[in-house]
């Protein structure tokens, strides 16, 4: 499933962007994906909270985990971590290889300009289940990425974190 994009072209809202950290740099135009366009809205800062509302009705029509991506977006930002969301990321294993898109956080403190991506946060739906096989595919898939591989869901209106790593004994 690609995702559709917003793309922004007002020079005020771009500068806003790029302060709060959402885009790495300032451009004439830019691309948002359909959470971080409706997290931005209920700011309103890119939007309305209206838009916001519309955004996500129309995500929940390809994504079921758009809500609940919306909520974790929220959820970090409200922490004080910035979030851009990633592009489609394949495990590698050719055109059949799942996708991920991941939430690239970054660290406490980014400033504009910066791209400090900490971890690569995932969500799943809360009664998500998958095997080793499932696991090393997410591996592979963050390991692109070169960043920290953290399982995100909703559960009874709270975010839930889970981190997973690999250990090598040597």
């Amino acid at each position: 499933m690609k995702t559709k994009i917003i793309t922004i072209t007002d020079p005020e809202t771009i500068q806003k962007l790029y302060r709060m950290g959402a885009i790495p740099q300032i451009v004439e135009s830019t691309i948002i994906p359909p959470i971080l366009a409706a997290y931005l809205s209920e700011r309103g800062v890119a939007g309305t909270p209206e838009d916001a509302k519309n955004i996500i009705a129309e995500q929940m029509k390809n994504d079921k985990l758009a809500e609940d991506k919306l909520i974790i977006v929220r959820h970090l930002w409200s922490k004080g971590y910035v979030c851009r969301m990633s592009n489609e990321v394949s495990d590698g294993e050719g055109d059949s290889a799942p996708a991920f898109n991941f939430i690239r956080v970054h660290q406490k403190g980014l400033r504009a300009g910066e791209d400090r991506t900490k971890y690569a946060v995932l969500v799943v739906p809360k009664e998500w289940a998958t095997d080793l096989k499932g696991i090393n595919k997410l591996f592979e898939a963050s390991g692109k990425l070169r960043k920290e591989l953290i399982l995100a869901y909703v559960y009874e209106n709270a975010v839930k974190f889970i981190r997973i790593g690999r250990a090598t004994f040597e």
